[in-house]
């Protein structure tokens, strides 16, 4: 079972505490449309671009791999390792700092405003402080790629705004004190095994389809990193994935929010297209890893997420 987060930006905790039920969906609405036939979105804290399938994903780990296809690079460069290989490539990582202070005159791009957007013959960069990211794109199709950049299912779902109902349809189920609701179609695995991995992953399930994974992790199998630092970019996908015995992943970000009794932290670390959050459950000392992957327009995922209540 393979687990990794994204980094937290605002919501405000009365989103998240909402027993609203009313079925005008919050905005912000995703666009769907921005990906390109043949394209795979990829889906970095509230931000999202899209590249062609062909392309690579990485993360920090790449400094003197040589000969790289193109590629995009989610979360922070890797320290020293800022000199990219000469390939096409994007990287989306954290807003460091105020670009403002360098580049004040804001611009607009698919309806959001980005600072200090700047062209040379191979580069485009810009930073959006409103999704807390910055985005380089270089090579000949640095342009096109920019044109797909837009909010992530990620910000639908941490949006504030009355929380979707239930479908009649789905199914409640209980483990490790939180009981929660999934699409009845969807297949459930329960599972006692661990198996560490490196690099970004978006498959919160580790099998690339929509199922409910329930993880014990009593056993811990080691076969050395399970994703190499370049790896194939996966399309993201709906699912869940709760871990009992990995307690926390990171020092989870604030604020936390209250969900049916229980507390939810999205933890900080390293991935693309999916949410994580720490979930401290009464009466257990180490809280459980919840992670919801961050399909379509994320109607699914923030169901999932607003149907969690202590068991």
């Amino acid at each position: 079972m393979v687990v990794m987060a994204l980094v937290a930006v605002g919501c405000t905790s009365a989103a998240l505490r909402s027993t609203t039920t009313s079925s005008p969906p919050p905005s912000p609405a995703i666009d769907l449309g921005a990906t390109p036939q043949g394209w795979v979105p990829v889906a970095y804290r509230d931000a999202q671009l899209s590249v062609p399938k062909a392309w690579r994903v990485v993360d920090g780990g790449i400094c003197g791999v040589k000969d790289l296809p193109p590629y995009v690079q989610v979360g922070q460069n890797a320290a020293g390792c800022n000199m990219a290989p000469p390939t096409p490539r994007v990287v989306i990582e954290p807003l460091f700092g105020s670009s403002a202070t360098y580049h004040p005159r804001p611009s607009r791009l698919n309806g959001l405003t980005v600072i200090g957007l700047t062209r040379t013959a191979s580069t485009i960069y810009f930073s959006v402080p409103s999704l807390g990211v910055e985005v380089w794109a270089t090579g000949p199709l640095a342009a096109k790629v920019v044109r797909t950049f837009t909010r992530s299912p990620r910000a639908f779902v941490l949006a504030s705004g009355p929380a979707p109902a239930v479908p009649s349809s789905w199914r409640r189920l209980s483990f490790a004190g939180i009981s929660f609701a999934v699409p009845s179609v969807w297949p459930v695995q329960r599972t006692d095994t661990y198996y560490p991995a490196c690099g970004p992953s978006p498959l919160v399930l580790g099998v690339g389809m929509a199922q409910a994974t329930l993880d014990t992790d009593h056993r811990t199998i080691v076969h050395g990193c399970l994703f190499s630092a370049v790896q194939p970019i996966e399309p993201p996908v709906d699912g869940l994935a709760m871990d009992s015995g990995l307690g926390s992943l990171g020092t989870p970000s604030h604020p936390c929010w209250t969900l049916g009794g229980l507390s939810a932290c999205v933890v900080p670390a390293f991935a693309y297209s999916v949410l994580v959050l720490s979930v401290k459950v009464p009466g257990r000392a180490k809280p459980v890893v919840v992670s919801i992957g961050l399909g379509g327009n994320g109607m699914t995922a923030r169901t999932i997420l607003f149907s969690l209540r202590a068991a």
